[in-house]
């Protein structure tokens, strides 16, 4: 199905307008109005769609595919300054010098009153922002795939979507009302723009050198030396964000790369390799997967357990489990030309067909339909308390949690209420609102032996010492 196929079916939903919010590198924003000068003064529309073409968080931009299915919506990068401010100019807001960003988002949100808030930076525009808007969208979303500070407050957030396990899990604990897997989604403008790029390389890596990545600094630091040490071209495209880099690594580094840069950096190399970041534990699903194989190059990944929820190994790609496995890999590979382009070509017609753009935007759409009925539901409280207890019969914690948080009929005290919510806070290790909520159950309904228990239990869990 393409990109711009329109699912009918979608317009009868209950999300009639979507408005996604990005923040971008400072680095990367510097560099596409240093090579874009004239765009600084352009209007907002001309900005937003340069920035598009040129691909950078692409894979997470739904709004045109949206629209396509019949959805009002708009993107916008919030620390884009040329972008946001001429939004500004042209819409007669006057900027706060100090508190420019979150001043014109704000007018942004108000001005496109959005059934949906989809942010891609739920750190910085966490509750306290949302708390901040003049009308709060029916469903509020949010995306995180790395680490997530401690001080963070997801109580807003209905739904938190990743492709990572540990994230989905962590924005429960932290007070998101639901999480759900979810993951990056390919344009097929990025193949078609970078076919003319020839194979410079014979390995490429473009990405990052953090400390969040400390396992994948080990690796590409061994291909640097057996690059040196083998013959074999190995072309960098690093951001070392001011770290010192090894001498091998920093011998191969050609500097960082960003948007259609970066995607041809990725078509120049004959190999591409991958690896995760050390949050993943163990899981496979970075945007690298999707960026490689979106411009036709073979992809070279450490083996996750859950490969096979995104390619088949030998067919779409390889994979390897160790760095000497790599190097002979890597070997194999440059040896064999043939089999290795297959192999690109069959992973892009992939990507296409199982993680366009189009299929991406419809997901969206049922996640945001999903909340908001669920918001809209006109049931008697004690029905939903039973409908949140079989879902906590059938697991399903997130949701009973969101079925308990959506009652707002409290004229009088409604049996187990409060209960089924000390149960789901139980189960997120969010101890102390399990306790509050278990007293207040206790408090209406003194004769319920299970709540009394579950008080105990919990009360238990908050004398132990907390865990490092």
């Amino acid at each position: 199905m393409s990109d711009s196929t329109v699912n009918l079916t979608a317009l009868q939903g209950t999300c009639t307008s979507v408005f996604q919010m990005f923040t971008f590198y400072e680095s990367y924003i510097e560099t596409f109005y240093k090579e874009r000068p004239w765009l600084i003064n352009a209007p907002f529309a001309t900005q937003m769609e340069e920035l598009y073409r040129d691909g950078f968080c692409v894979m997470h931009v739904h709004a045109p595919q949206l629209i396509n299915l019949g959805a009002r919506a708009t993107w916008v990068v919030a620390n884009c300054a040329p972008s946001q401010v001429r939004w500004a100019l042209e819409n007669n807001i006057l900027i706060d010098p100090v508190d420019w960003k979150e001043q014109i988002l704000r007018a942004q949100i108000a001005a496109f009153n959005p059934d949906v808030l989809y942010s891609l930076n739920p750190i910085d525009f966490d509750s306290k922002f949302i708390r901040s808007l003049t009308k709060r969208p029916k469903a509020v979303i949010g995306w995180r795939a790395a680490d997530i500070p401690a001080h963070v407050d997801w109580g807003d957030f209905d739904l938190i979507v990743s492709h990572l396990s540990v994230c989905r899990e962590q924005a429960l604990r932290i007070g998101a009302k639901s999480s759900a897997y979810f993951h990056p989604c390919v344009p097929t403008f990025l193949g078609d723009i970078t076919t003319s790029t020839l194979r410079e390389f014979d390995v490429v890596f473009a990405g990052q050198w953090t400390p969040q990545h400390h396992h994948r600094n080990l690796i590409i630091n061994a291909v640097a030396e057996a690059s040196e040490r083998e013959g074999f071209s190995f072309g960098l495209f690093l951001s070392s964000n001011g770290q010192e880099l090894p001498p091998a690594v920093s011998r191969c580094n050609r500097g960082a790369r960003w948007g259609l840069q970066m995607y041809r950096a990725l078509k120049s190399g004959r190999i591409v390799l991958n690896a995760e970041i050390d949050l993943a534990k163990g899981e496979a699903g970075n945007l690298r997967l999707f960026e490689t194989t979106a411009v036709g190059s073979f992809l070279l990944t450490e083996y996750q357990l859950n490969i096979e929820r995104y390619f088949t190994p030998n067919k779409h790609i390889d994979t390897y489990s160790s760095i000497p496995e790599l190097l002979e890999k890597i070997r194999f590979y440059l040896k064999h030309d043939e089999l290795r382009e297959q192999m690109a070509l069959a992973s892009q017609a992939h990507v296409r067909s199982e993680f366009s753009l189009g299929i991406g935007a419809r997901k969206l759409l049922e996640f945001s339909d999903t909340i908001i009925k669920t918001k809209a539901v006109t049931q008697t409280p004690s029905t939903a308390v039973d409908q949140a207890l079989g879902q906590l019969r059938a697991g399903n914690v997130s949701a009973a949690l969101l079925i308990v948080e959506q009652i707002t009929d409290l004229s009088r005290p409604v049996k187990d209420l409060e209960f089924v919510r000390g149960i789901c806070f139980g189960q997120l290790a969010r101890f102390d609102e399990a306790a509050r909520a278990l007293e207040q159950e206790l408090a209406l309904f003194p004769d319920n032996p299970p709540a009394r228990d579950l008080l105990d239990y919990v009360k238990s869990e908050l004398g132990r010492p907390q865990r490092t």
